[in-house]
């Protein structure tokens, strides 16, 4: 995906409790989201990241017809997937490293065109 330019508007916040995993482990990080259908047209489910004294990185972003766009340079570390009739969208590394480690955040975007979305709450 060709992004021409982004703009964001940052509502997150950490979701879930602090977990270890050894160095070449994998870890999966579920989030239930409520107040809107992940299968609406008007939303879009992202995950992002914030390592320490780092910029933020995007992973994925999940559309409502369960497409996904992703970082090129995190594709082959995260897969991701979601359980519509639980409401639920779940990441998964692989190979975890040190360099990993992060704070995880699941994002709701309100989708706008094709190369504009907004981030309403994580």
């Amino acid at each position: 995906t060709s992004w021409r330019s982004l703009s964001l508007s940052l509502l997150l916040w950490e979701c879930a409790d602090s977990v270890i995993v050894q160095p070449g482990q994998s870890l999966t990080i579920t989030c239930r989201v409520s107040g809107y259908s992940l299968t609406s047209s008007s939303y879009a489910t992202n995950w992002i990241r914030q390592r320490d004294g780092k910029q933020m990185d995007w992973i994925f972003t999940m559309w409502s017809d369960g497409s996904t766009s992703k970082n090129d340079a995190l594709k082959n570390k995260f897969s991701m997937s979601r359980d519509t009739s639980a409401q639920t969208v779940t990441i998964t590394g692989q190979n975890l490293q040190p360099e990993d480690t992060a704070v995880y955040y699941c994002a709701l975007s309100k989708y706008y065109s094709n190369y504009h979305f907004q981030l309403l709450q994580g």
